[in-house]
C-alpha cells in the first residue's frame, strides 16, 4: 500500500530511539539536516523544527506531503500524512535505564569548529570497531528523536547518539571516520526564530488512523 510505504520512509529516518529531552537554553526554530544512512529510506535531508517540548520533523525524499510531530510532554507522536488527508498516533517509549550503550566514554578533543554559523565542540567516540567524530552545540535545547513503530521489539539507539542525549548536546555534524570520513549527518542550515504553534499540531478536519499491527499498532 502506498501510504504503509510512505510512512515506512518517514519512519525509518526517525530511528527507534527513546526521545530525550538535552539540558540548556531553550532553542526556537528550524534546522535543515542532511542525512546519508545505509538505506534509500534514511538519507537525504529534512527540516527539524524545534518549539518548547515539541519537535516536528519533516522529510525532503518521503515521496508524498508528511512530517512526524513529537510532543515530550504528551508522550505522544503523530504522523500526519498530507497527501492523504490523515495522521497516525503512538506512545513515545519510555527510556529504558538498562538500554545498552557504548563502553567508550565520549572524548573531547578540545577543539571547535563552525557548522552552519554555529559554534560547536568536536567530541570522539568508538562503536563497535568505528569511530565517529562529532560537533556538538551546548546551547541548542532539546533533541528528540521519534522512536519508530516500524522497530520490532527494543532497538538501542547508536552509542553515539545515547551519549549525546546524556550529555546534553545537540549534534550539528557527525562523521564516520572509517567510512572514510563519511558525514552521517550534518546541519545545512540553522534558522532561530520564533515558530507558529499550528507546525506542532495536526490540521484540522484530518482523519485518525489506526497503526496497523507491526507499525506501533495493537493486535486484537
Amino acid at each position: 500500500m502506498r501510504i504503509i510505504t510512505a510512512a515506512a520512509a518517514l519512519l525509518a529516518v526517525a530511528t527507534a530511539a527513546p526521545v530525550v529531552p538535552a539540558q540548556g537554553k531553550t532553542f526556537e526554530g528550524t534546522i535543515t539536516f542532511e542525512a546519508s544512512g545505509g538505506g534509500r529510506n534514511d538519507s537525504g535531508s529534512f527540516a527539524y523544527s524545534i518549539k518548547g517540548s515539541r519537535v516536528r520533523f519533516e522529510p525532503q525524499n518521503a515521496g508524498m506531503p508528511m512530517h512526524m510531530i513529537m510532543d515530550l510532554e504528551e508522550k505522544v507522536m503523530r504522523m500526519v500524512v498530507t497527501g492523504q488527508n490523515m495522521y497516525m498516533e503512538m506512545p513515545i517509549p519510555e527510556v529504558e535505564e538498562d538500554a545498552p550503550v557504548s563502553k567508550n566514554a565520549p572524548v573531547n578533543t578540545g577543539r571547535t569548529d563552525e557548522v552552519a554559523g554555529r559554534t560547536c565542540e568536536i567530541w570522539t567516540m568508538a562503536e563497535e570497531g568505528k569511530e565517529f567524530e562529532m560537533c556538538v552545540a551546548r546551547d541548542m535545547g532539546t533533541f528528540m528523536q521519534g522512536g519508530g513503530p516500524m522497530a520490532r521489539g527494543r532497538r538501542a539507539a547508536p552509542a553515539w547518539q545515547a551519549e549525546l542525549r546524556k550529555g546534553g548536546f545537540f549534534p550539528l555534524r557527525v562523521v564516520d571516520k572509517s567510512s572514510p570520513g563519511k558525514p552521517v549527518l550534518v546541519a545545512t542550515k540553522i534558522e532561530e526564530k520564533k515558530l507558529d504553534d499550528a507546525l506542532f499540531t495536526v490540521p484540522a478536519g484530518m482523519q485518525k488512523m489506526s497503526m496497523p499491527p507491526g507499525m506501533g499498532g495493537r493486535r486484537p
